[in-house]
């Protein structure tokens, strides 16, 4: 049986599964700075849209910020297969 699969994708691919409601957790990891290429293009893809999710932690490592959040309809259903 599988357990789990990590998902690293383009913006279009992520949002596909969370769009889909295939997720559990998603980890999310901000720089606070970018390429200088990245900083100044209009043309950028815009991040996935989280929906509705729990905010389970915030850690810092270094200048990255990351955010973990869990699917609630996810946990809703671990619970009634319990």
């Amino acid at each position: 049986n599988m357990l789990s699969v990590m998902v690293e994708g383009g913006a279009q691919t992520l949002q596909s599964f969370i769009d889909s409601a295939f997720w559990d957790e998603i980890r999310k990891i901000q720089s606070d700075s970018s390429a200088p290429e990245i900083q100044n293009n209009d043309q950028a893809v815009p991040a996935p849209i989280i929906p509705t999710a729990i905010h389970v932690s915030h850690e810092k490592l270094a200048t990255d910020k990351i955010d973990i959040y869990t699917n609630p309809s996810q946990i809703h259903q671990a619970t009634l297969n319990d």
